[in-house]
C-alpha cells in the first residue's frame, strides 16, 4: 500500500449542503490522501463475515498492471460479507474537519441484490465506524466512484455505526482505513464479486 499527497490548495466557495455534514459558508480543502493496493497489503476475511466469503489482493479485471482489492462471495442467506486489512492501513483522518471520503469501485460482477456499501475506519482508539452509501448500479461495467461524508464532530451521523475495544462514539486521531462491508439480515445472494481501489479522503471542512 502506499501514500500519495496531492498538492495543496484552498478555495473559497458559497454555502453547500453536504449529506450528513451540515451547512458550511467557506471552506479549506486540505492535501488528498490516497491509498491503493499496488503494495499488495496482507487483507482478510471479517471474523463476522459470511463462510463462503473471500477478501484478496488481485489485478485490475480491466488492467492487469493495476491491482486492487476484491471482495467475493458464493450463497448468501440471511447474513453479510466483510472484508479488511490485516493490520489498519494509512491514516485517512489526522484532524477534526468535514471529510468527503471516495473508493472507486468496479460493480460488473455485483448482483443486483446489492445495495450499498460499508466504508470501516479505526480510529485511535480501537473503535470501528462503519458509513454506508448506496449502490446504484450494480451490474453496469467499467469503474465508477462512491463517496463517503464524515464529521468528525459528530461521527455517529444517519447510516452509521460504531463497535470496538473502546466504544464512546468519539472519533480520536489518527483514523485508519480498516475495510469494507456489504448485506445486511435480509439479503439474500447467489454470489458476486466487487473491486475496489483508490481510497481518498479530502477535508472540505473545519
Amino acid at each position: 500500500m502506499k501514500l500519495r499527497i496531492a498538492p495543496f490548495f484552498s478555495t473559497t466557495a458559497f454555502s453547500a449542503v453536504l449529506a450528513g455534514a451540515g451547512l458550511f459558508a467557506a471552506a479549506t480543502v486540505s492535501a488528498e490522501t490516497v491509498i491503493d493496493f499496488e503494495s499488495s497489503p496482507e487483507v482478510a476475511v471479517d471474523i463476522n463475515s459470511h463462510a463462503d466469503s473471500h477478501c484478496e489482493v488481485v489485478a485490475d479485471p480491466a488492467d492487469s498492471g493495476n491491482l486492487v482489492l476484491r471482495l467475493s462471495w458464493k450463497d448468501v442467506s440471511g447474513s453479510h460479507v466483510a472484508g479488511r486489512l490485516s493490520k489498519p492501513g494509512e491514516a485517512l483522518i489526522r484532524s477534526s474537519g468535514v471529510y468527503e471520503i471516495t473508493a472507486k469501485i468496479n460493480l460488473e460482477q455485483c448482483p443486483h441484490e446489492l445495495k450499498s456499501l460499508g466504508l470501516r475506519l479505526v480510529d485511535g482508539g480501537q473503535e470501528t465506524f462503519q458509513y454506508t452509501a448506496p449502490i446504484t448500479a450494480p451490474g453496469e461495467p467499467g469503474w465508477t466512484e462512491i463517496r463517503w461524508i464524515v464529521n468528525t464532530d459528530a461521527p455517529l451521523a444517519a447510516h452509521s455505526a460504531s463497535w470496538g475495544l473502546r466504544v464512546d462514539g468519539v472519533m480520536d486521531f489518527p483514523v485508519r482505513f480498516l475495510g469494507f462491508g456489504i448485506g445486511n439480515k435480509n439479503w439474500n445472494s447467489d454470489g458476486g464479486a466487487l473491486f475496489i481501489d483508490d481510497i481518498s479522503a479530502k477535508k472540505i471542512s473545519d
